[in-house]
């Protein structure tokens, strides 16, 4: 009979840790999509592109524009080359994302490799503020462009938006699965 229990035990927390790899995968995918999406799948607006919709091409008349002449900006690195201040805004929050989707990525790692369920609980909350930041970004923090028939606003930001609710309603349900783990273990001990 103690061995019935025992072997009870082992697969609870056998499935308990299936259980933490499996939500820890979904939230490594999501991280690859938060920091890769905006850059390569659901791409935000073109860097040549202006904030209002325009494109902004002085080399197709250089003459005409004075981009091409050397005093006109301290910022011009050449005649077709882009400047900080010449990038759309949602190209910033794409780089923002990148950022916050391998930090998200890197902790949900660390809660697959890491097996004390205190750091696991730790490591989740820092997902959960990791992805309210990066929820915020297109929406609050950075922005977009202007114009709602943009890209950024059209197609990346939401699919964004989605993916950073998905990554907190899953680090909700680990941390609350990994704190019946944490209380589970402590009556045991007792």
């Amino acid at each position: 009979m103690k061995n019935l229990g025992l072997f009870i035990y082992t697969s609870t927390i056998e499935g308990n840790v299936k259980n933490s790899i499996i939500l820890s995968s979904v939230i490594i995918v999501c991280g690859l999509l938060i920091a890769f999406g905006p850059q390569f799948l659901f791409k935000v607006c073109d860097p040549t592109m202006t904030s209002t919709g325009e494109v902004e091409d002085c080399c197709a008349t250089p003459e005409e524009s004075d981009c091409c002449d050397p005093a006109a900006s301290i910022e011009s690195e050449d005649c077709c080359g882009t400047t900080a201040s010449s990038l759309p805004i949602c190209h910033w929050t794409a780089q923002a994302e990148l950022g916050m989707g391998m930090l998200i990525l890197a902790l949900a790692a660390c809660i697959i490799i890491f097996g004390d369920l205190k750091i696991q609980f730790g490591l989740n909350i820092g997902i959960f503020l990791s992805s309210i930041i990066a929820l915020c970004f297109p929406h609050l923090l950075i922005g977009g462009c202007e114009t709602a028939n943009m890209a950024c606003r059209k197609v990346a930001f939401p699919i964004l938006s989605i993916i950073c609710i998905l990554v907190l309603i899953i680090s909700v349900i680990e941390m609350i699965l990994t704190d019946r783990k944490i209380r589970e273990s402590q009556k045991s001990t007792s």
